[in-house]
């Protein structure tokens, strides 16, 4: 039971990160990381009832990480993506691109800034061999618009 509850959860994670990768978003609001976190503190109460809460919080990470760059602050989405690529080397800078160039709360300047950010860590991380990129994950499920 537990493993099925685990599995459905995975798959609403994948789906709601599909419907966010949607090409229907012209923008992101700001309140979107709002929403998104009331979205997972929902989930978190409703599955922590079949598995522990440690699994649930585990899984929810992915969506934690990509709240925050939808909420963070341009010098901060580096330190935010690290964390998200250490668990999800599958994710490219398209996909971080695509977010950034959604939100309205950000100028050109903060966004060039916060990419940039972004692709420092890439590149540090391809430099250090720590975590090649990886294929088969929940990333590689999620194709990013045109």
């Amino acid at each position: 039971m537990r493993r099925f509850v685990t599995e459905c959860l995975e798959r609403l994670v994948l789906r709601y990160l599909q419907e966010l990768f949607n090409k229907k978003y012209k923008t992101l609001r700001p309140e979107a990381a709002d929403k998104m976190n009331d979205d997972i503190s929902v989930m978190h109460d409703k599955f922590g009832k079949y598995i522990r809460p440690q699994q649930v919080t585990a899984v929810l990470q992915t969506l934690e990480d990509i709240r925050e760059l939808l909420d963070s602050e341009a010098e901060m989405m580096g330190l935010y993506f690290n964390g998200l690529l250490t668990k999800n080397p599958d994710i490219t800078i398209d996909h971080v691109s695509w977010i950034l160039n959604k939100r309205q709360d950000l100028d050109g300047g903060k966004r060039k800034e916060g990419l940039a950010n972004c692709k420092t860590v890439l590149e540090q991380r391809a430099n250090s061999k720590e975590a090649p990129a990886g294929k088969g994950g929940i990333f590689s499920q999620i194709k990013v618009p045109k």
